[in-house]
């Protein structure tokens, strides 16, 4: 299977991201993480706090894989994103 790649979101030092669900479909649970590793082999993941359903990005500049995973009581998803940190 090949990967896509896609290019970092671009932000600003001390950004955050806001998480929305539809009313009525909030997830029971919602996790992140920055991931390391190359193409599908994450190898070390560091918990990223998630306050008021505020994502606070890394403040070092660099690139880094963001994983947020959220469940409810009929299942899971999870979804990766690279940002670049300025």
């Amino acid at each position: 299977m090949k990967q896509i790649e896609y290019p970092p979101v671009i932000v600003n030092q001390e950004s955050t991201v806001i998480v929305k669900y539809p009313n009525g479909l909030e997830p029971s649970k919602i996790e992140s993480s920055i991931v390391t590793g190359e193409g599908y082999k994450m190898v070390d993941f560091k918990s990223i706090n998630i306050e008021n359903n505020r994502l606070s990005l890394p403040q070092e500049p660099g690139k880094y894989s963001i994983l947020m995973q959220s469940a409810w009581k009929t299942g899971t998803t999870s979804y990766i994103f690279v940002v670049e940190v300025k």
